[in-house]
């Protein structure tokens, strides 16, 4: 018996994260409905909407799993949260039931991690200063003398994360000094991302960026 899915998010942001390819992606392993309102579930539509899904696809503006939905969904077996963090979505009661959870978070990073190395240059580059002088029709001035490159600088990630890990991957591939503070992973851990961890007071003290 093939498994019965649920799109639970908006339609508006259904249209938005799943391209036609991925519902029929989806709808060759599955039984595919989804909420065709355009407003975000509430915890009664989610009661009807899940009430003999195996699977429950979630992302921003979900309501929580909380104990009344799931009483109401007794089949339920896996949520999928096409976003980031579950922790706005998953109660403690979906660990207790035994359903598996997983999430965008890793896919996420990869972008987030990107867009964040982009930023690190612009900064050091001083993009948004000479962006502005030049719309004043200024083609020098004390704001090009702070102009740096991704190079001998002391770049500082708070957290190893998804994103600080792929962040810290990606700046193996300029010449810097990577530090790290992570309260829970381990040196020698943090280490295998070239980085050195350490508190974030210090951190914070020897950053460039």
């Amino acid at each position: 018996m093939r498994p019965k899915a649920v799109l639970l998010h908006n339609v508006n942001l259904k249209n938005k994260l799943f391209s036609d390819a991925h519902i029929e992606r989806i709808e060759k392993v599955a039984d595919l409905r989804y909420n065709e309102s355009p407003q975000n579930p509430t915890e009664d539509d989610a009661k009807r909407l899940l009430a003999d899904a195996d699977i429950c696809v979630t992302s921003w503006g979900c309501p929580r799993m909380t104990e009344a939905i799931l009483d109401a969904a007794p089949n339920l077996k896996l949520i999928v949260h096409a976003a980031g963090s579950v922790k706005g979505i998953v109660s403690d009661a979906v660990y207790d039931r035994g359903i598996t959870v997983t999430s965008g978070a890793p896919a996420l990073a990869v972008g987030v991690a990107e867009t964040t190395l982009g930023l690190i240059i612009c900064s050091l580059k001083n993009v948004w200063q000479l962006a502005r002088i030049t719309r004043e029709g200024r083609w020098h001035g004390p704001e090009q003398a702070r102009i740096r490159e991704l190079y001998e600088v002391t770049v500082g990630v708070v957290g190893a994360s998804h994103t600080g890990r792929h962040l810290m991957k990606l700046l193996q591939n300029f010449e810097v000094e990577v530090l790290c503070y992570d309260p829970v992973r381990s040196a020698e851990e943090i280490a295998g991302y070239g980085a050195a961890k350490v508190e974030l007071d210090e951190l914070l003290r020897r950053s460039d960026v």
